[in-house]
């Protein structure tokens, strides 16, 4: 099967000044997963913007962006859609 579609990912590491990590679980069909905050680009959507709307939504949280921490650099296909190719980006 051949890609079809870019799924873009943007996610925020968010960390307390006693070293302690946000992570979240999430059910996803039937799939248990821990992740950073985060979720999809959405089209006419800037990454940063992306992941203020995604704090906002899952923690009703307003954050400003630090630096760039992490982009894949290698191939992911989604575990959900072998059609999309995931890109991953951290801050």
């Amino acid at each position: 099967m051949s890609i079809q579609n870019f799924n873009i990912r943007v996610y925020g590491i968010l960390t307390h000044s006693n070293g302690d990590v946000l992570l979240t679980d999430e059910l996803r069909s039937d799939v248990k997963m821990t992740k950073f905050v985060g979720g999809g680009l959405e089209k006419g959507e800037g990454i940063g913007d992306a992941l203020k709307r995604e704090f906002k939504e899952e923690m009703d949280i307003e954050i400003e962006l630090e630096s760039l921490f992490y982009i894949n650099d290698f191939l992911q296909i989604s575990a959900f859609n072998p059609k999309d190719q995931l890109i991953s980006i951290y801050y």
